[in-house]
C-alpha cells in the first residue's frame, strides 16, 4: 500500500477486528483456544517457511500456552479468557501476522519497493 494514511486506517480496523472477534468466541466453550491454536501454528509454519525462526519460536509458544488455558476450558467451560486475556491473544496473533507479511523476505519484491 503506497498510500500510508490508508494503510494505516486498513491496518487498524483490521487488528480491531481481529481483536473483537477473539472475544466474540470466548463466551464459546474451547472455541478461542482452538482458534488461536491453529492460527499460531498456521503463523509459526509461515514463519518458519519464509526464515523467520524468532516470530516462529514467539507463535509455537504462544500456541503451547493457549494449550495449557484449553485444559482448563474444555469441554466445561470453567474458566474464560475474559476481555484482557482474548484481546491479548488476539494482539499477539494479528500482530505476528503482520510482522510475517512486513519481514518476509520476497515481500519488498511483491509490492514493488526494490
Amino acid at each position: 500500500m503506497t498510500f500510508a494514511p490508508l494503510a494505516i486506517m486498513l491496518t487498524i480496523f483490521v487488528s480491531a477486528g481481529f481483536c473483537h472477534a477473539t472475544n466474540l468466541v470466548d463466551g464459546m466453550n474451547g472455541l478461542v483456544a482452538v482458534v488461536a491454536i491453529t492460527s499460531a501454528l498456521g503463523l509459526a509454519v509461515l514463519a518458519q517457511n519464509s526464515g523467520l525462526v524468532d516470530l516462529a519460536l514467539v507463535a509455537a509458544l504462544l500456541a503451547a500456552s493457549v494449550v495449557g488455558f484449553l485444559g482448563f476450558n474444555w469441554p466445561f467451560g470453567g474458566v474464560f479468557l475474559g476481555d484482557a486475556g482474548s484481546y491479548g491473544v488476539g494482539h499477539l496473533l494479528i500482530w505476528i501476522a503482520f510482522m510475517i507479511v512486513e519481514r518476509s523476505p520476497g515481500y519488498c519484491q511483491v509490492v514493488g519497493w526494490v
